[in-house]
């Protein structure tokens, strides 16, 4: 995530991010019992979020840089809400 989904991402490598991410989706589907396999979980769960809210944002915003867009974009102002349903995830702007 740090590598490719940090501060300064572009849309290759935010694209890399979701290859490496969809080896891991298997887990999502499992059922854990333990704290440390629901923390995987949901970790991986909130990594898939932020990469598709990273890829989703045309734009440089505050501290997160987009080396192949560096303007704010036109829809800066907009926020990006991300909802799972069913095993995708779906977004809207508002």
């Amino acid at each position: 995530m740090w590598d490719r989904v940090g501060i300064i991402r572009c849309g290759v490598s935010l694209e890399e991010a979701r290859k490496k991410l969809s080896e891991w989706t298997f887990i999502l589907d499992k059922v854990f019992y333990t704290r440390r396999e629901l923390e995987l979980k949901n970790m991986i769960t909130v990594a898939m979020m932020i990469t598709e809210a990273a890829s989703l944002r045309k734009g440089s915003v505050g501290a997160h840089y987009r080396s192949d867009f560096p303007e704010k974009g036109k829809d800066w102002q907009k926020h990006i809400a991300l909802a799972r349903e069913d095993d995708r995830i779906k977004h809207s702007l508002a």
